[in-house]
């Protein structure tokens, strides 16, 4: 009967120790954060265009602080163009740390005194840019945390980066099914590419993914990972708009997405598109995080070691 009890006292210890091997703490809901609008299009050079960096049906939000990176050739901001938001509710309290290059970094919160966080569509920031020249940015958010009124790391489930091209230069970029600019899938996601500004002379284009390298004029385009051609319709008419346009299910990995216009496998900076050309990936494709291989010795030994005791006790009760 003693022998019995302690197998079970070692049956739910193993047990227990299973769930802490999962984790059991308690986490803040998923939600979304990034920049509101995510796509602008068709700004001159000199004119200026806002986004606001946003958190999303987020519940509780007390502290945001994030770095946000861009082209400095193609736009450019100053401390005196960021600002809080303008519709309610927003962080009331913002501490710009660097405006440095094409790279800001922001700290915003909530003032002094007050003790519960904000919830709903929640503005951390409005930036406003200036257009330098034209041609095209991504606006890529890094290191970004979020944090409730306890102090307590929120989920982020999803990051939307943001995606400027101007008046009169061509532009691609990934997307989803929608057009909603995407630059982070997860494994077995389609990957869809949208864009415009494109000065056609053929009926067909191709649309590339390829392995993200930084790009120059008159490149080879390499070895394609996915590739689809397009029938663009084209009757001596331009600008061309891409249609929101399938590309395929990439591996894991980092990708920029070319659009080669007159179908020679060489980058033309002056007619072809490129999502991204300097060292940034044009999209990513999350790979399968595997399970710790600690965690899972640990897994597969809690159960076996009270089966092994009670194997050797009724090895001791035989010989006996």
């Amino acid at each position: 009967m003693r022998e019995r009890k302690i197998v079970i006292r070692m049956l739910i210890l193993a047990f227990l120790l299973g769930l802490a091997v999962v984790g059991t703490g308690k986490a803040s809901p998923a939600l979304t954060f990034g920049c509101d609008p995510d796509v602008t299009i068709g700004i001159a050079p000199g004119d200026p265009f806002t986004i606001y960096l946003t958190a999303f049906d987020v519940t509780d939000l007390f502290l945001a602080e994030y770095s946000l990176s861009f082209d400095p050739a193609i736009i450019s901001t100053t401390v005196a163009d960021i600002d809080t938001g303008d519709v309610a509710p927003y962080l009331e309290f913002l501490m710009i740390e660097s405006v440095v290059g094409g790279e800001i970094h922001i700290v915003a919160g909530r003032p002094i005194g007050v003790k519960e966080g904000l919830s709903g569509n929640v503005q951390t920031v409005k930036i406003t840019f200036t257009v330098l020249a034209e041609g095209n940015s991504g606006l890529y958010l890094d290191d970004v945390r979020l944090k409730d009124s306890g102090g307590t790391d929120m989920t982020i489930e999803k990051i939307i980066d943001g995606f400027f091209g101007s008046s009169e230069g061509h532009y691609d970029f990934a997307c989803d099914a929608t057009g909603g600019l995407q630059n982070a899938f997860a494994p077995g996601d389609t990957v869809y590419v949208a864009g415009g500004g494109f000065m056609i002379k053929a009926v067909f284009l191709d649309i590339h993914a390829v392995p993200n390298v930084e790009w120059v004029d008159g490149q080879s385009i390499g070895s394609p990972v996915l590739s689809v051609t397009v029938e663009t319709g084209w009757k001596g008419k331009a600008p061309y708009s891409l249609p929101i346009t399938a590309l395929g299910v990439p591996p894991g990995s980092e990708y920029d997405i070319v659009v080669d216009l007159n179908q020679d496998g060489l980058y033309d900076a002056a007619n072809d598109g490129v999502d991204d050309v300097l060292v940034r990936p044009g999209f990513t494709v999350l790979t399968v995080p595997e399970f710790p291989f600690g965690m899972s010795v640990i897994m597969l030994l809690a159960p076996i070691i009270p089966l092994a005791y009670l194997w050797r006790l009724r090895r001791k009760v035989t010989k006996q």
